[in-house]
Formats: C-alpha cells, sequence, structure tokens
C-alpha cells in the first residue's frame, strides 16, 4: 500500500511540476519550508555545514585559487559559506536564498560567529539582476538545480553564466550519456530533476571547458545521490 501510494504521489507531482505549475511548486516549497525541519543528513540546516558536501565544495573552489568573491544559489543558512567566510577571510562571499527566514538566521550566525565577510540575501535563482556580469570569480551550487524544473533551468544556468569569471561549480544529480535527456531540461526523479549537463550547456560553453565527476562522498548520501550525484565543472 506504501509503494502504491508513493508511486501515485511522485506521479501527481510530475504532472503539477512538469506541466502545470512547474518550478512554481518547488519555489513555494522551500521558501516557507520550516526551517529546522530535520532529516537523516542535516538533523537541521545548521548540522549540514558538517555534510561531506560542504569539503568537496572547498576543495573544488580551492583549485581556482586566487579569487575574490564567490557567489552560492540557494544557500539556505549558509553552512557552506560558513566554511568558506572561515578559510577565506579577504575573500567576499554572497549567498542567495528564496527563504526569507533562513537568510535572517543565518545572517545572525554568521555575526555572532565573527564571520563578517559572508554576506546572505534573499533572492531567486532566475531573477539575480541586482548583479553585474562577470561580477563573481565562482558561482556554485549544491542541491539547488535538482529543484529547477525545465521551464526555468535555461534562464538559470544563463545567469550563472552572466555572472560567473572564473568558473562554475555545481554539486547536482546528471544522467551521462547524449541520448539520456537529449535537451538537458531534466529527467522528473522523485521529486527532483536529473539532468544531462553536457546536453544542456551545449551552444553556451566549449565542451572541453566542461568537466563531470563523481565523487566518493556521494555513496554515503542515498541511492539517488550514489547513482546521479556529480562535480559538475564549467571553466570559463
Amino acid at each position: 500500500m506504501y509503494h502504491s501510494l508513493r508511486t501515485v504521489y511522485y506521479a501527481s507531482r510530475k504532472i503539477l511540476e512538469t506541466y502545470v505549475f512547474g518550478t512554481r511548486i518547488q519555489e513555494w516549497i522551500w521558501s516557507s519550508r520550516h526551517l529546522y525541519r530535520c532529516n537523516e543528513w542535516t538533523g537541521g540546516y545548521w548540522e549540514a555545514k558538517s555534510h561531506p558536501r560542504c569539503q568537496v565544495i572547498n576543495k573544488e573552489i580551492a583549485e581556482f585559487s586566487p579569487f575574490s568573491n564567490i557567489l552560492e544559489i540557494g544557500c539556505n543558512t549558509g553552512p557552506n559559506l560558513y566554511w568558506l567566510g572561515k578559510r577565506y577571510p579577504d575573500v567576499h562571499v554572497v549567498g542567495v536564498d528564496i527563504n526569507p527566514v533562513a537568510i535572517s538566521e543565518g545572517s545572525a550566525f554568521m555575526k555572532k560567529e565573527g564571520i563578517r565577510n559572508v554576506f546572505l540575501e534573499t533572492g531567486k535563482a532566475d531573477d539575480l539582476g541586482k548583479y553585474t556580469d562577470r561580477s563573481f570569480d565562482i558561482v556554485f551550487t549544491n542541491a539547488t538545480l535538482i529543484y529547477v524544473g525545465p521551464d526555468k533551468i535555461k534562464k538559470v544556468i544563463k545567469e550563472m553564466l552572466r555572472l560567473g569569471r572564473k568558473a562554475l561549480i555545481l554539486i547536482e544529480w546528471h544522467v551521462d550519456g547524449p541520448e539520456n535527456d537529449p535537451h538537458g531540461l531534466g529527467i522528473y526523479n522523485l521529486g527532483g530533476w536529473k539532468r544531462n549537463y553536457e546536453n544542456l550547456l551545449r551552444g553556451y560553453v566549449e565542451r572541453t571547458g566542461i568537466s563531470i565527476t563523481v565523487n566518493e562522498c556521494f555513496k554515503d548520501m542515498g541511492r539517488d545521490w550514489e547513482e546521479f550525484g556529480r562535480v559538475i565543472k564549467i571553466v570559463l
């Protein structure tokens, strides 16, 4: 009975998120989500700063040093930016998230911790016009684009490419093979979107500037991340 209901639930969501409301459903969920909702990985959003993906992000960003500013899209309270702010005190670090409560709580935490180079702002991934072209050396996401549907993913990617100077780093779900997801718009997967980023980025950047790799940390993050989790780097 449980599996039948689960199948019906996600089939209904797929229809709504693909053909009716698009990404607006996920935007509503994340903008109004209870800040301290627990799950097996975080126990609460601030505990996410101990998540293995944070260390992966630190390592990947370090490869592009030196840099003067960094932007995370979908930062929540800023657990990734906590480490970046401490490690690079002279770098201007910005995080954008759709949830105003998360931004408020994260900003208060940064102040309490004495981290003064991290700035959190409310905003949407497809509406970043307040930032000028090529204003960040590194732009990155961590499990954010899996919640952006086919209706908005190209606009989000264009915004990231517009803002980045050195590189984009995406920790997201990817499907291999040119025949899978031929346009890169996404394949619905239990409440999120896996997509072929090579196909999505075709026409925007040279193929030689894209690398897609697996990381050991994905093996301990559940079946979906073990199967589809990738580090996607785009050198600009």
